[in-house]
């Protein structure tokens, strides 16, 4: 059932969790919410003592551990974290799922780590979520497993079977071993997943450029660094990469999956090259996806859907969510296919205003995150069960600005894929710095037809690219820039602009590892540098004339709206590699012709 409440929302976040692999910890934390436990009775009688200094919280949790029926509220399991600026190391306990969990080096964990593992719990619908209190309790599948542990601390057959069909439950899994199961044996690496995992075209399911990243991985090799592509592989992923290692680590625990290497050969140097987080599916594995899918032989396995599970990190999330959900819920209230047009209508209905086309990629995401939907012809249907969810209805619905300028650029872009409308988020949020560069990077290489690559690190230009095959190809320099606001500029990040245009010109050979401007062919020599971001403030072009002027070179300001736009004249031909320079370096803002700041000024083209 797919229930409607009106209620206050707290900032909580279900549904994906990228960091917890200890399944004993989470056996823990799901028995503390069972007051017939062994578990419950040590956390209330032996760690809590312990571990919380403060008499006054350590009576506080008793009460409310004794309290029945046991319902505990989302405060007092995670504790407190740190102030600003405060480190998390030496912390006092504060929480009661900090109590639950050994830490690495103390002997609890602080309120980030209790809170992926409350999510984990409740993921796996091991615990349920009330909004109207912002409390948790344990659930059916919960109890079972709690009762299933054998008291010694290490998981029992009954205990990893159950959480094995857990996972079967949860969408996201199903659609990891769903993508292996399709690979036919192959290994598939945390970035083939990922970019087949969740809602591409927006900044909380990111999946970063796997071609990039096998050429600094030879680049390393070719240069006697390769002990640095450990950390580079660690580091280099997105936010749906990261699910899917998440994901595939659950899996690979439980014997579902294989992780293993998958080898790679970079022409460019020649060098071989492997990722380490690549994962195949075991003969297990394709066992437990077909029982997921029910049949003959198998019951089916309802999946259990939450709202805060339809969107991430997106400045408008909320509104997203519960258009997803209407969505859900008209597939799973009509029997047989629903055409877009009739989920469109049922949108209206719900005062949730969407195209066609809108409709019809929200049913293709609810399939990427792991539900059973088929397309066809005739639209869409959903062939799972679903278990009970709900709609928090908050109290303004209305389309935000952002989403209303992704369905416009969405009606835009024929072939620019539209995940790359994630740029839209990232250019905003002062966090995604990193990322943001990768992303462009790829669209400008991967897309667009420049040469080029990432570089990013100290003392080195996010990314550089290049023509090749005009009458007298050139090269950028590239910088971006994630920043909550418009962006200024400031002159130090000018001067590094600068710095970079005078070390391409002058190309010191004593510079040592950095001479980053080699990737630039020997026969490109007309160069220029570009500023890409969300936007950018009224003062920049006197920022690019002072570099122009000082190094002779021609630079310009690109928001994200306005590349993603020239992107799709490049690919469609009514725009050329020469017009794009003639058109962006003019050490300006360049805007497309009818593209404003927001979606009511936006002339689609």
């Amino acid at each position: 059932m797919i229930a409607v409440l009106k209620t206050d929302l707290r900032p909580r976040t279900f549904g994906w969790t990228q960091d917890p692999g200890d399944w004993g910890g989470l056996c823990n934390v799901v028995s503390l919410f069972d007051p017939a436990s062994s578990f419950h009775r040590k956390l209330r009688d032996e760690l809590i003592p312990q571990k919380v200094e403060d008499p006054g919280l350590r009576e506080r949790m008793r009460r409310l551990l004794d309290a029945r029926p046991l319902r505990l509220p989302y405060g007092d399991l995670t504790g407190k974290g740190p102030r600003k600026g405060q480190s998390r190391t030496g912390l006092p306990c504060t929480g009661i799922v900090q109590a639950a969990v050994k830490g690495q080096k103390a002997p609890y964990i602080s309120n980030w780590p209790a809170d992926n593992f409350l999510r984990w719990a409740h993921d796996l619908h091991l615990i349920e979520y009330r909004y109207s209190d912002d409390s948790f309790a344990i659930t059916a599948e919960g109890l079972a497993l709690s009762a299933a542990g054998g008291g010694s601390g290490e998981l029992t057959e009954e205990q990893l079977s159950r959480l094995g069909e857990c996972l079967l439950a949860y969408p996201p899994a199903v659609r990891i071993l769903e993508l292996l199961q399709k690979a036919e044996g192959r290994t598939m690496t945390k970035f083939e997943l990922g970019r087949r995992l969740g809602f591409p075209a927006e900044g909380g399911f990111t999946s970063l450029s796997q071609n990039l990243l096998l050429l600094e991985l030879a680049e390393n090799q070719r240069e006697g660094r390769a002990g640095e592509n450990n950390a580079l592989v660690q580091n280099w992923e997105g936010s749906s990469d990261k699910y899917a290692r998440t994901i595939a680590g659950w899996l690979a625990k439980l014997g579902l999956v294989r992780q293993e290497a998958k080898a790679f050969y970079v022409e460019a140097g020649g060098q071989s090259v492997s990722i380490p987080h690549a994962y195949r599916i075991t003969a297990k594995g394709s066992e437990a996806y077909r029982r997921s899918l029910g049949g003959s032989r198998h019951k089916r396995i309802p999946k259990f859907v939450c709202w805060e599970m339809l969107a991430t990190n997106v400045q408008s999330r909320n509104y997203l969510r519960t258009r997803r959900a209407y969505v859900l819920k008209c597939l799973a209230e009509t029997k047989g296919w629903v055409t877009p047009e009739r989920i469109a209508a049922s949108l209206l209905e719900n005062g949730l205003e969407a195209s066609q086309e809108t409709a019809a990629e929200d049913a293709e995401g609810l399939r990427r995150i792991g539900l059973r939907i088929e397309a066809g012809p005739e639209g869409y249907r959903l062939l799972d069960e679903l278990g009970d969810f709900i709609i928090p209805l908050h109290k303004d619905l209305e389309k935000p600005d952002l989403a209303k300028l992704r369905e416009e650029l969405k009606a835009a872009l024929h072939r620019v894929p539209h995940e790359f409308l994630c740029l839209l988020d990232l250019a905003r949020d002062g966090q995604q710095n990193r990322v943001l560069e990768i992303k462009v990077m790829e669209l400008l290489t991967d897309v667009c037809g420049f040469s080029g690559r990432h570089l990013g690190g100290s003392r080195r230009p996010d990314g550089i690219a290049y023509t090749r095959g005009l009458t007298e190809d050139y090269g950028v320099i590239v910088d971006t820039k994630a920043y909550g606001g418009d962006y200024s500029l400031p002159i130090s990040q000018a001067d590094e602009m600068l710095r970079y245009v005078e070390e391409n010109q002058n190309r010191d050979p004593a510079a040592g590892d950095g001479r980053w401007w080699l990737h630039f062919p020997k026969d490109v020599s007309r160069f220029y540098f570009l500023f890409i971001s969300g936007d950018f403030t009224a003062g920049v072009p006197r920022q690019l004339a002072e570099i122009s002027r000082r190094r002779g070179v021609q630079g310009g300001a690109l928001p994200v709206v306005d590349l993603l736009l020239l992107s799709e004249a490049l690919l469609s031909g009514s725009l050329t590699y020469e017009d794009f320079a003639r058109r962006v370096f003019r050490n300006e803002i360049y805007r497309m012709p009818g593209a404003g700041n927001g979606p009511e000024q936006l002339r689609l083209f």
